[in-house]
């Protein structure tokens, strides 16, 4: 008996299955590679502009610093007291296998708040 039709066949139903596996799995990798490269860029800022959160373009400089280091901003919300500096950032991330399926992007986000306790910066994910 010839098996050779038959393993055609099950290599053509699985071929799909596996290129769309491959295609998320990129998808999550890109993803997550832009999830931290948005809250290490946050930290960044935070610490970079906290004893200037006072000022009047407080908004203007961090939303600059965010487009120097290439991040693509949807949302920027900055939120200043004398204590803190809060800072909530939505991003979107084109999607690869989401256009398979008509999904075209993915929307990252994060928010963090630097607080001075005893002339240390804290800095925390909300």
């Amino acid at each position: 008996m010839n098996n050779k039709g038959q393993t055609l066949i099950i290599f053509v139903i699985f071929l799909p299955i596996l290129l769309a596996l491959c295609a998320l799995i990129i998808d999550i990798g890109l993803l997550t590679n832009a999830k931290i490269k948005l809250e290490n860029t946050t930290t960044m800022i935070l610490k970079d502009y906290y004893d200037l959160r006072l000022e009047e373009n407080i908004t203007t400089l961090i939303k600059e610093s965010l487009e120097k280091n290439k991040i693509q901003i949807h949302k920027l919300e900055v939120i200043t007291s004398e204590e803190e500096l809060k800072i909530v950032i939505k991003s979107k991330k084109a999607s690869i296998f989401g256009k398979i399926i008509g999904f075209q992007e993915y929307e990252i986000a994060t928010t963090k708040i630097a607080k001075k306790r005893n002339d240390l910066l804290n800095i925390t994910k909300e």
